[in-house]
């Protein structure tokens, strides 16, 4: 049983739309009936703008309306048809039509006088669109860097020379002579020069007195020394210059047996050997 008043209450609620759109009807037929007359007077073209309806008004009156759930189910159905009647007829497609015809040219007028008490935009906005003295300024920098840059490429074609490589047909190669500069040292290496090792004083030690050697001074011109054993002859000759201030012709040496080195300087014709013995001491 309950299941059975569930499907009634259900069914009642169906229905309850379909007498709303009845009720609709008959109001909406009536108001065609009563003004035949009125719309017969008016003027062809007002009769063609008021054929010309928009679709979404005709749909929005053929739209059937929403079911409407009710969450206490056993409320009665008789309810709902009341508050139905209750509500006012809607507006049909034909007045608002009326409304958007009358409505249209007002605003079209008030477009017209709107751009005639505007005024004419200034010039600023032109002399915004102007590039800057910066801008021009920088502009003028880049021509200058691209012509100098250009001249100096040309430049530098110009001057570009072709290196010849030498041909080489030995596997050896000897490495060219150059210059070398002297040592400039810029301070001494020793805190004091040293000496020379073979002075005068050394390289002639002392004179030969013996038979022989007097002989060979007056037959010869001669005189016998001995002298350094690391002394040559050249050595031997100077010494003689700087100590007796003689000019020798020759000198000839010979290392004696028990190691000392005896020198045979013979003289010049300028100089006599008996002279230059009396006055060292040797006679």
């Amino acid at each position: 049983e309950v299941f059975r008043l569930k499907r009634q209450t259900y069914l009642k609620v169906q229905m309850a739309p379909t007498k709303e759109k009845s009720a609709k009807k008959s109001t909406s037929d009536s108001k065609k009936k009563q003004a035949p007359a009125e719309e017969s007077k008016k003027s062809a073209p007002d009769q063609a703008k008021k054929s010309a309806v928009p679709e979404k008004a005709k749909k929005s009156n053929t739209e059937k309306p929403k079911i409407t759930t009710v969450e206490n189910p056993k409320k009665s159905a008789a309810e709902k048809p009341k508050k139905t009647t209750a509500e006012k007829p809607k507006k049909s497609a034909v007045e608002k039509t009326k409304k958007s015809v009358v409505e249209k040219p007002k605003k079209s007028s008030e477009k017209a006088k709107k751009t005639a008490t505007e005024k004419p935009k200034t010039p600023s906005a032109a002399k915004d669109k102007k590039p800057s003295k910066a801008i021009a300024v920088s502009v003028t920098k880049k021509a200058e860097k691209i012509q100098k840059a250009k001249k100096a490429l040309s430049k530098v074609k110009k001057d570009v020379k072709v290196r010849k490589v030498k041909v080489r047909y030995s596997m050896t190669f000897r490495r060219p002579k150059t210059l070398r500069l002297k040592k400039q040292p810029l301070y001494p290496r020793k805190s004091t020069p040293t000496r020379p090792k073979l002075d005068k004083y050394r390289i002639i030690r002392f004179p030969v007195t013996s038979e022989a050697a007097i002989k060979k001074i007056e037959d010869n011109n001669t005189l016998v020394f001995i002298v350094d054993v690391l002394a040559n002859k050249r050595m031997i000759k100077k010494a003689m210059k700087d100590m007796y201030e003689i000019q020798a012709l020759k000198v000839n040496t010979l290392i004696r047996p028990d190691g000392q080195k005896k020198a045979f300087i013979r003289l010049t014709q300028d100089y006599d050997a008996l002279e230059v013995a009396n006055r060292i001491g040797l006679i």
